[in-house]
């Protein structure tokens, strides 16, 4: 008998599996874990079938040296889940399977127990369906208040319980899945950051249970997870859910909506504001919150420069701020730069200190000058390397908002201590109703983002600060005149077809998918350039656009950049495109809607 299998090695994308021999009184099914030679090493292999003829001749195969399970480690709608992952991301599938299963000794005495064949009991899938006020499969749900979606979570734990049904909560970043592991105490934490040791323990004890309440991060969608009832992807808005690096590249939301597929689960978005992503795909079927407790504040940042205040924080909000930490409250002021300056410029000819790899204007970290994206440091120039002119920071940071701050009457450093000055990004971070005044420093920064969704996260944060105040609460939005109106704008229920429409006239998604080829600088010249692949992938499809090849530049200092291109088509890839890209060289990586495009 002659099988396929997968080892657990990260291979090529143009390997596949391989075949070997096997005797007949030997029992293993799809999934099941055995000992081959591959090349030189004896590895661990992950059985995908049955080959009734293979390429090579027969008595040319090499046997299998050992069965460590006859039972299916993965069960069958993670395999399947996995395998189409790995063929739409173009990645080996051993490469896949390498990355989702821990690491197991050659001597791994695995006893697994079968896996379970019935699904949860029949009444769960409509208690869910009248909990999610939606019939079909997947839906989303809207949230404001952290402590309501807990407690509905809580709720939804305990229904799926009662059906001896397993639950799979993915959560955006560790600590958020830690902190929601503590309202669960019989739930099972699972990421990528956990030890060797931990997470074999952890898989193992997934698999041993047929109901299971696992928490985890986008790695965790390929849990054992067996008897799966409910999928719950938490803040699905977040771009953590998409898998750039290493390979296989996925996104979860996608991988989630194959298992519930698969496994007849329910798959549940939740975010306090969904993506326009996901609501092109799925409706909005509930809303746990539908009251705005605190209220939204302009502050004219222009008539306070007409008027000679040229701080950071206007007059009007340090009036503001004072009162609130007089009365006892905290408050919390978001600031869109972390470092002292966003840069140097020399006063006289206009220079600016950039990086050499990235091309990007360097931060002024107060004792060094630091690249914000390939972390490259040197040291700052006492003057300008040009015209010997004189370096001025642009861009004030979080220390100058310190400063200003302390210079307030009767705030002490101690006192400090009870305002939160956080960057955009952790606002959802924040402990839920601890503070009672919120203050963004400057929205024009917010929206001069290059990102396609920029008023999307603007939006979000704004809802998400306004969800977090008290009833008393007030958000104070300092912001040039012309941008009064588009903050407005952004809480009208049209703004949501209007994007769309926005991001179909440009070619971004939900408009269109996106697909992005980058091919490294220093990879070996072999197989097609990047001018000959774009000749070649217009020359077999008019459904696919392909965009370049234009300069990219390196993602960290080791890395030189290269070249990219960017395809756009509206359903699927074309057979011929998926030939194409398939014969790629290892020099090429392939990426799914890259998140600096969405």
């Amino acid at each position: 008998m002659i099988v396929s299998v997968a080892p657990l090695l990260r291979l090529p994308r143009t390997v596949d599996v391989f075949d070997y021999r096997i005797t007949r009184r030997a029992m293993v099914q799809t999934g099941s874990v055995v000992l081959v030679r591959f090349r030189q090493k004896r590895l661990l292999g992950i059985v995908l079938g049955q080959v009734k003829h293979s390429t090579v001749p027969f008595e040319r195969l090499r046997d299998i040296e050992g069965i460590i399970s006859e039972v299916s480690l993965l069960p069958g709608p993670q395999l399947q889940a996995l395998m189409a992952v790995a063929r739409d991301s173009f990645t080996s599938v051993s490469t896949a399977l390498r990355s989702v299963i821990p690491y197991f000794p050659l001597n791994a005495n695995l006893k697994l127990t079968s896996l379970a064949a019935d699904r949860p009991e029949p009444r769960l899938r409509p208690e869910l369906d009248r909990e999610t006020n939606s019939p079909i499969r997947t839906t989303i749900v809207a949230y404001l208040k952290d402590q309501t979606k807990l407690a509905w979570y809580r709720s939804l734990g305990t229904m799926v319980t009662r059906a001896s049904a397993s639950l799979l909560v993915l959560t955006p970043t560790i600590e958020r899945a830690q902190r929601l592991q503590r309202f669960f105490p019989k739930s099972i934490l699972y990421h990528q950051r956990l030890s060797a040791t931990q997470r074999r323990a952890a898989f193992l004890n997934i698999r041993q249970q047929p109901g299971a309440l696992v928490i985890g991060t986008r790695s965790a969608v390929f849990a054992p997870v067996q008897r799966l009832g409910l999928i719950i992807i938490d803040d699905e808005h977040a771009d953590a859910h998409v898998q750039e690096e290493p390979s296989p590249r996925y996104d979860d939301r996608a991988v989630a909506e194959l298992l519930a597929r698969a496994s007849g689960a329910k798959l549940i978005l939740t975010s306090r504001l969904p993506s326009l992503l996901s609501t092109a795909r799925h409706p909005v079927s509930r809303h746990l919150d539908r009251h705005q407790p605190g209220r939204l504040e302009f502050l004219d940042l222009e008539l306070a420069r007409r008027s000679g205040d040229f701080n950071i924080i206007t007059e009007a909000a340090r009036g503001a701020i004072t009162k609130c930490l007089q009365q006892g409250n905290r408050v919390v002021i978001i600031h869109h730069r972390r470092t002292l300056y966003g840069s140097l410029e020399c006063q006289d000819c206009g220079y600016v200190p950039t990086c050499q790899t990235c091309s990007v204007p360097m931060a002024d970290e107060g004792a060094v000058l630091k690249c914000r994206h390939c972390g490259t440091e040197s040291a700052i120039p006492r003057s300008c390397p040009r015209c010997r002119g004189t370096l001025k920071g642009r861009g004030r940071g979080i220390p100058h908002v310190r400063r200003e701050l302390l210079a307030l009457p009767g705030l002490s450093p101690h006192d400090l201590t009870k305002t939160s000055v956080i960057i955009p990004s952790e606002s959802d971070e924040l402990e839920s109703d601890v503070f009672s005044l919120a203050l963004i420093t400057r929205l024009d920064s917010l929206m001069s983002v290059p990102r396609a969704d920029a008023e999307e996260r603007l939006r979000r944060l704004l809802i998400t600060l306004l969800g977090k105040l008290p009833t008393n609460g007030t958000l104070l939005v300092q912001g040039s005149a012309r941008l009064r109106a588009v903050t407005a704008s952004l809480f009208d229920e049209s703004w949501r077809r209007d994007a769309r429409i926005m991001r179909q006239r440009f070619g971004y998604p939900p408009a269109l998918q996106l697909l992005l080829l980058r091919r490294r600088a220093d990879a070996r010249s072999r197989g097609l350039t990047p001018e000959e692949l774009v000749l070649a992938l217009r020359r077999h499809s008019a459904e696919v656009t392909a965009v370049g090849p234009f300069p990219s530049r390196g993602r960290s200092r080791l890395d030189r950049g290269g070249s990219a291109i960017v395809l756009r088509y509206n359903q699927n890839l074309p057979d011929p495109i998926k030939s194409i890209l398939r014969s790629l060289d290892e020099g090429w990586t392939i990426t799914h809607n890259p998140v600096e495009l969405r």
